[in-house]
């Protein structure tokens, strides 16, 4: 495997436009290294979209003199060291913690992470389609992100996430993942184990997209106390990082069979239903067991 220069990558990218990895003949199969020279300094949209053309990537290197970027362990970060820039989606390393100091993570398509141990200084986080990740360790300064479909969503192997008690913004149960409050469910780990049928604690109130994506039970239960339901559940998110829009993924969706709700919900979304067209919904009465 060889280097390549983040420019002669982006003249590249720019001549042969974003790639299929199913489809498309993979013209940089030779390049595992990517250099950023001394004069590489914008961070924008096209520049993280030119290393997804590059799905071998194990290391960034950055030369000499350069000002805005730095390197550690061959992970990319801003020259501060407060931002993880990138995290290299062929890096064989298992589990990876990040370092102290680092305050904001991107972390995407890691293809061998199965472990991510968060510190105490990081307050927002990327995390997503990492496909072997089992466990993630939160610390105490990472802040609520409702809503995103950036931060957990397609880790089809997740099977716990552990929150510092230190924090007060999120809060872990079980390897569930809530608000600090336990009124919102923020992510359900896919890989966790899960009875046939599921019913969210009765503390839950909200939903967040995306929460319960890949679920392996048949019949799920919306708890008592659920007021709304979110507009995507329970099928898989993945970031179209050339338009920026969330697409849905149907390979990803779940197995439900039956959906239980209380008279409290009352409104079902449509996106919702058509996630799952031959579901069968039931409506229960508040004293229903």
């Amino acid at each position: 495997m060889g280097i390549i220069t983040f420019q002669d990558l982006l003249e590249k990218s720019e001549a042969l436009g974003f790639l299929d990895p199913e489809t498309d003949i993979d013209p940089y199969r030779e390049f595992d290294e990517v250099r950023l020279q001394r004069d590489d300094s914008i961070v924008d949209d096209k520049f993280f979209l030119t290393f997804f053309n590059l799905p071998h990537l194990a290391r960034f290197s950055v030369e000499d003199g350069n000002a805005r970027f730095s390197v550690k362990d061959g992970v990319l970060f801003n020259k501060e060291g407060t931002m993880l820039e990138l995290y290299p989606f062929s890096n064989g390393r298992d589990e990876y913690q990040v370092p102290e100091g680092t305050e904001r993570i991107r972390i995407v398509e890691a293809k061998f992470l199965r472990n991510l141990i968060i510190g105490d200084t990081v307050e927002k986080i990327i995390v997503s389609d990492c496909p072997l990740l089992e466990t993630v360790t939160i610390g105490k300064k990472v802040g609520f992100f409702g809503r995103s479909i950036d931060v957990f969503s397609l880790c089809p192997s997740l099977k716990s996430i552990n929150v510092d008690k230190r924090n007060q913004n999120l809060f872990s149960e079980g390897g569930a993942l809530y608000s600090r409050d336990k009124s919102t469910i923020l992510r359900y780990p896919p890989s966790k184990d899960t009875p046939e049928h599921y019913v969210t604690p009765p503390w839950v109130t909200t939903i967040d997209n995306f929460a319960f994506s890949e679920i392996s039970c048949t019949t799920f239960t919306y708890g008592p106390n659920v007021i709304s339901l979110p507009a995507y559940d329970f099928v898989g998110a993945k970031i179209n990082y050339e338009f920026k829009q969330p697409l849905i993924d149907i390979k990803e969706k779940a197995h439900i069979k039956k959906i239980r709700l209380f008279t409290k919900v009352k409104m079902i979304p449509t996106s919702l239903l058509q996630q799952l067209p031959d579901v069968v919904i039931e409506v229960l009465d508040d004293d229903s067991p």
